[in-house]
């Protein structure tokens, strides 16, 4: 199975015992060169662009340390149906068209890039999932988008003595820190490069 396909499933999955306005959780899956499959849910998608940015490292920063060949993000979203002559700012969730929808992006370390999104449905007290339309890869933009690619590109570059000792990490129990370290390291140097195209760092 192909990691699209099991991005949509989790989300079909996860719809199944959600009532009233509640969310399925955010969710990464990342598949290393063994073709096993880690599954790591978050307890909330972030409000602010902030926290946004600091979960797209995290997420980047888990395709690294568990080497990830392939990598797909799940999460609810707004969309909102716009037009060619369409100059408006507002964000799909301030749009009075705005619909709520399901959203499964994808990554392999060959730059492929793939997705697929459908409506929630929210009817009876239940929510469901409505039927999946797949878009172009070009689609498959914005921030947790380029998190994949960036992880898949940083995990490349890890050498076979680091891997060894992430994997002990991890089976010490000490899969959280290096996480976060890695987050950290990821997030300082996306400050950076911010600086630098303002023209704002100091050497």
């Amino acid at each position: 199975m192909e990691i699209l396909e099991k991005a949509q499933r989790c989300v079909e999955h996860s719809t199944l015992d959600l009532s009233g306005n509640q969310d399925f959780i955010p969710f990464v899956i990342v598949v290393d060169e063994e073709d096993r499959d880690c599954f790591i849910g978050f307890t909330s998608m972030p409000e602010d662009d902030e926290a946004k940015d600091v979960l797209a490292d995290l997420i980047a920063a888990l395709c690294v340390v568990h080497g990830a060949v392939q990598a797909a993000f799940g999460s609810a979203a707004w969309a909102a149906a716009t037009t060619l002559d369409d100059d408006s700012d507002l964000p799909p969730s301030k749009r009075a068209n705005r619909q709520e929808v399901a959203v499964a992006t994808s990554a392999t370390a060959a730059g492929i890039s793939g997705i697929r999104v459908a409506s929630l449905v929210r009817e009876n007290n239940k929510v469901g999932v409505g039927l999946w339309e797949q878009y172009p890869p070009e689609a498959a933009s914005g921030r947790f988008a380029e998190a994949l690619h960036l992880g898949l590109k940083l995990s490349k570059r890890i050498t076979p003595s680091i891997r060894a000792f992430l994997r002990e990490q991890i089976e010490a129990g000490l899969e959280e820190e290096v996480l976060r370290s890695t987050a950290g390291v990821i997030s300082e140097a996306r400050l950076k490069s911010l600086i630098l195209e303002e023209g704002g760092w100091e050497k």
